[in-house]
Parts: C-alpha cells; structure tokens; sequence
C-alpha cells in the first residue's frame, strides 16, 4: 500500500489461467490491478514481462515504484 493508502496489486501471469483470475479478482474489489505477462492482459496497468528474466522483473517492478 503506498502511503497515500491505494491499493495495488502486481499479479505475475495476469492474461490466463489463475492469474488472470487473480487480477479480475482484485480489480473487482477495488484495487488498482497492475497485471504483468509475456502477453497483454486486461488489467488497470500493463507490464510485459518474462519473470524468468530478473533484469525484465527488475524494471517492472521499478516502474511500479515509481508510478505508484
């Protein structure tokens, strides 16, 4: 949670399967869902990311800091 108290969530694997489930989860709740894949997801914000890269993990997660 940042501290002006938004709700964030980084769901790894966000356009199929569980974590797109995940991300329509936590979109539904109310949560800025910030959906990171290889593919596009339809989340809030979108990352494209190979988490098996740390360089390319490294970044998103840099990016999120700084947005959010």
């Amino acid at each position: 949670m940042s501290s002006e108290g938004r709700r964030v969530a980084i769901v790894t694997g966000a356009s199929s399967g569980i974590g797109k489930a995940a991300a329509e989860l936590f979109k539904s709740q109310g949560l800025t869902t910030i959906g990171v894949s290889r593919r596009s997801p339809d989340t809030d914000v979108t990352f494209r990311c190979d988490v098996r890269d740390e360089r390319s993990v490294a970044r998103v997660f840099k990016r999120v800091l700084d947005r959010f």
